[in-house]
């Protein structure tokens, strides 16, 4: 479980970082095609190589600030993942753009249920997680608005798992 925006805030937050990420790698596009054009701005920059380590240097930030999550974000919103519960396994199957993977596990593996309040500006969900000892492997087995504690019993029954805090 990655934690995030639910519901429609990451297509949201990606529509709105990419944007704003062109729009800061428009200064080094432009001045780029400055240097490609103009022989007197390489003369400048081959006068001032402190300059273009500067620049490098910036656009290198900008892009550890910005790209890196952006794709990360882009990969996480064309990930989709099938998870089946049955006969005391949890199969988990991963479909994205880098292909795909899946694992079993036990219930057994899995420390209990915990109860996880989600915000975002949609409003307020919870979650109930089947957590592992491996984060990557714990499970969200239910969200609503609102879970009753009489579902987090049955459901502990049903996995014969104890409910534990949520941090």
């Amino acid at each position: 479980m990655a934690p995030g925006p639910i519901g429609m805030g990451r297509p949201v937050l990606l529509a709105l970082l990419v944007p704003a990420t062109l729009a800061l790698l428009a200064p080094f596009w432009l001045l780029a095609s400055q240097l490609a054009s103009d022989p007197s701005a390489r003369e400048i920059v081959a006068h001032r190589p402190m300059t273009a380590l500067l620049l490098g240097g910036g656009l290198i930030v900008l892009l550890a600030i910005f790209a890196v999550p952006l794709a990360s974000l882009a990969r996480s919103i064309l990930q989709r993942r099938h998870v089946t519960i049955d006969g005391g396994f949890v199969h988990m199957t991963v479909t994205g753009l880098a292909g795909s993977g899946s694992w079993v596990e036990p219930i057994s593996a899995y420390r209990g249920l915990s109860r996880r309040v989600r915000s975002s500006h949609s409003g307020v969900m919870q979650e109930l997680v089947l957590v592992h000892p491996r984060r990557a492997r714990s499970v969200v087995v239910r969200s609503a608005p609102q879970i009753s504690q009489e579902q987090v019993d049955f459901l502990a029954h049903a996995f014969n798992l104890a409910e534990i805090p949520s941090r």
